[in-house]
């Protein structure tokens, strides 16, 4: 799973390059943090691990189960670019859809053999940020296939 992250993590990194600022921790330390995140580096991109669950096949491979969080954190001057954006800013639900473009059905540069990510759902969260309008947006998503053994 810590390759896995890492690997997510890299492909995020690379594919929204400039536009956020992206880290590997849990859903509620993330929230916890966000609040205190100053503005200029949101928008904030946690990613985490939700569950694990492995089966060792007879093969040299190993079949994981993963699930895993993305958490999205953004503030915004109003509600309506929050949600849809303005100016330069793209609302949640853009950032939201950039994520799900670069994560969905991605193989993580062939790590995963068999199988690929696939969102699985999508809930969004306003936290009070005075004057702001503080979004959250969490994907859950699942990992299935066969990753690679090392020797």
């Amino acid at each position: 799973m810590k390759e896995t992250l890492k690997r997510l993590k890299a492909l995020l990194m690379l594919d929204l390059t400039g536009s956020a600022t992206i880290e590997i921790m849990p859903v509620d330390l993330a929230k916890a943090v966000g609040i205190e995140i100053p503005v200029e580096k949101l928008p904030f991109i946690a990613v985490a691990p939700k569950n694990t669950d492995r089966e060792v096949e007879t093969t040299l491979q190993i079949r994981p189960n993963h699930e895993i969080q993305i958490t999205i954190l953004a503030v915004y001057p109003n509600m309506e670019e929050a949600i849809i954006g303005g100016g330069n800013n793209k609302g949640i639900v853009q950032q939201v859809q950039d994520v799900i473009d670069v994560v969905e059905f991605n193989t993580l540069d062939g790590y995963l053999v068999k199988g690929a990510i696939v969102i699985t759902k999508i809930a969004y969260e306003t936290l009070p940020r005075e004057p702001d309008y503080f979004q959250i947006a969490i994907l859950t998503a699942e990992i299935e296939g066969n990753l690679e053994k090392k020797a």
